[in-house]
């Protein structure tokens, strides 16, 4: 419902001059004041003053080290995800000490080059290596978009990360483009998953999702994934997502993500949630789980990766993440700094006063 209810003003924010978005602005305080209270007393669940963040490790250890491991990540988007795509990576890129080497793969639904190159400055911070893998020249049309919050075939994408990486990696990390990476990767990447397909994270929606495909086992979040590239190659998982779709029908909700549950549904070690701390995780633990309250606010308060899922992320106008400001400190350090959160920029400029007026952090 909540939802619902945002989306409708979200969409008084888009309108195109100054006056009618500061008159939305406006209107939608007073209309939303008892949603926001309520949803801030929600996240009083978690005392944010006690919540560990990244310190930035890069900047002050020691450089001059022997590289002891390099770090494939992989990431798909297209050109409206860019600035995100950047987001991300500055957060692994910062959070990570020197004894780690990473190669960025991107596959890239048309990302401009001057995107590219925007992205590319990242190595101002240290020095990596990245590459871009044409993916509109594959067929993506079986797959569905249900999901009004997703509107981008890049999701799909990760469905063919086993046939286009390059052949000496047999393991990656998969991040979505609405994380921010706030630990060191070393300790995700060095955790053993050569028996499984996948390392990953229970989803709050698994008990949902398990009755309804009919799945044997539990039900995984599909934005941070700790990929057996080397097992996956064994398997043809588009033609066997499609075919999975058509078998499914209308019971297929969260679109590639359960395809990969269905698919693999006994083939993923389950990891500590810090390593996927999805927005509902700070709230009030209410759905059926395999993983208590305890192990929710274990995580809230000490995240390796923070999901902004849902439909309202950091970078809208409208957004009641507690951790909103802590996506900005990363989007800082990018080359697309003066798009988002410029209060030079009108909306930039809106969403400082929706900050400030509601009292997020």
């Amino acid at each position: 419902m909540r939802h619902s209810i945002l989306k409708k003003i979200q969409k008084k924010f888009l309108a195109t001059s100054r006056k009618q978005k500061i008159f939305a602005l406006i209107f939608a305080l007073l209309v939303m004041q008892i949603y926001f209270i309520f949803e801030q007393c929600r996240y009083n669940y978690i005392n944010l003053d006690n919540v560990s963040l990244g310190n930035q490790i890069y900047l002050s250890c020691p450089h001059d080290v022997k590289t002891e491991r390099i770090i494939d990540v992989v990431l798909a988007l297209d050109d409206n995800y860019a600035p995100q795509c950047a987001t991300v990576m500055a957060s692994v890129l910062l959070n990570c000490d020197a004894t780690s080497y990473f190669r960025f793969h991107i596959l890239d639904g048309g990302i401009t080059d001057e995107n590219k190159s925007k992205i590319q400055q990242l190595k101002s911070i240290r020095t990596f290596d990245i590459n871009f893998y044409d993916m509109k020249k594959y067929d993506w049309s079986d797959f569905p978009l249900n999901l009004s919050w997703i509107s981008s075939i890049a999701t799909y994408y990760r469905l063919i990360i086993n046939e286009i990486l390059p052949k000496d990696v047999e393991k990656a990390i998969y991040l979505d483009c609405d994380v921010i990476v706030e630990q060191d990767l070393k300790n995700l990447w060095d955790i053993d998953i050569s028996d499984k397909m996948f390392g990953g994270c229970e989803s709050i929606v698994g008990a949902e999702s398990v009755n309804r495909l009919k799945l044997n086992g539990n039900y995984f979040n599909a934005g941070v994934l700790l990929m057996n590239i080397k097992r996956l190659r064994n398997v043809d998982v588009k033609t066997e997502g499609i075919k999975y779709l058509e078998e499914k029908g209308k019971a297929i909700v969260y679109q590639d993500q359960d395809i990969l549950n269905g698919l693999f549904n006994n083939d993923c070690k389950y990891l500590s949630l810090k390593w996927n701390t999805y927005t509902d995780l700070f709230f009030p633990l209410k759905d059926e789980t395999t993983y208590t309250s305890k192990d929710a606010m274990k995580a809230a308060y000490a995240p390796a990766i923070i999901h902004f899922t849902g439909p309202y992320k950091p970078w809208k106008i409208i957004c009641s993440h507690p951790l909103q400001r802590e996506y900005e400190k990363y989007f800082k350090y990018t080359a697309f700094e003066n798009s988002l959160f410029d209060e030079k920029n009108t909306d930039g400029f809106l969403r400082r006063c929706w900050i400030i007026l509601c009292g997020f952090h």
